[in-house]
C-alpha cells in the first residue's frame, strides 16, 4: 500500500484513534503524516499541463502514447519537460493511451452459400465404392485442393468442393466432413 494511501486512512480515523499509534502500525512517520497534511490542501502543480494532456488525448481518441505526447508537446506547445515526467502525469490522471489490438479471426459473418447434405448421415453403402466419407482436420485446411478457393474455411468448403461436379467416374458420391 502506498504511504499516501496510509495518511489519508489515518487522517480519516484521526478523531477515533492517536494519530502516532495509527502512524506506527501502518509503518510511516509522523512527519510525513503532517507534511501530507500541509499538501492536501495544495493544488497539484501538474494539473494545468495534465488539462493540457486531457485535452489532446481527447482530439486525438486516445491515441498518443507518452513519448508520441512528449513530441507533440514541443512541437505544439513548446512545452519541455522529461518523457518520464509526462508518463508520471498521464499515470496519475489516468491519461494513458488505449491499446487497440487487431482481432486475430476476422468473422465471417453468415454464410452465403447453403448446400444441402446427400448423405444424411447414412454413411453406410450398399455396394463398394458407392459412398466415399472423409474427414479434414482443421490443421489441414490449408492444404486442400485449391477447387475450393475461398471457401476454405468455411463449414461447407469441403462439400463445396465435392458437389462441384467432381464424382468419380462410377458415379459415387463423395463427401468430407471439417473436424
Amino acid at each position: 500500500m502506498r504511504p499516501r494511501v496510509k495518511y489519508q486512512i489515518v487522517y480519516m480515523n484521526r478523531n477515533r484513534y492517536p494519530v502516532s499509534t495509527m502512524c506506527r502500525f501502518f509503518g510511516v512517520s509522523r512527519s510525513g503524516y503532517y507534511d501530507y497534511i500541509k499538501r492536501m490542501d495544495q493544488p497539484a502543480h501538474d494539473t494545468a499541463l495534465a488539462a493540457i494532456i486531457r485535452e489532446q488525448q481527447d482530439k486525438c481518441d486516445k491515441t498518443y502514447g507518452y513519448r508520441r505526447m512528449c513530441k507533440w508537446l514541443k512541437k505544439e506547445k513548446k512545452i519541455h519537460r522529461n518523457p518520464k515526467t509526462i508518463l508520471r502525469i498521464m499515470k496519475k490522471y489516468e491519461l494513458l493511451s488505449e491499446i487497440r489490438r487487431r482481432r486475430k479471426w476476422r468473422q465471417m459473418g453468415q454464410q452465403l452459400h447453403k448446400y444441402e447434405n446427400l448423405l444424411n448421415r447414412e454413411f453406410q453403402a450398399d455396394r463398394p465404392n458407392h459412398k466415399w466419407v472423409t474427414d479434414i482436420p482443421s490443421q489441414f485446411r490449408r492444404r486442400l485442393p485449391s477447387g475450393l478457393g475461398n471457401h476454405c474455411g468455411t463449414e461447407h468448403g469441403a462439400t463445396l468442393f465435392l458437389r462441384r461436379g467432381r464424382r468419380t467416374p462410377n458415379g459415387t458420391a463423395r463427401r468430407a466432413e471439417e473436424g
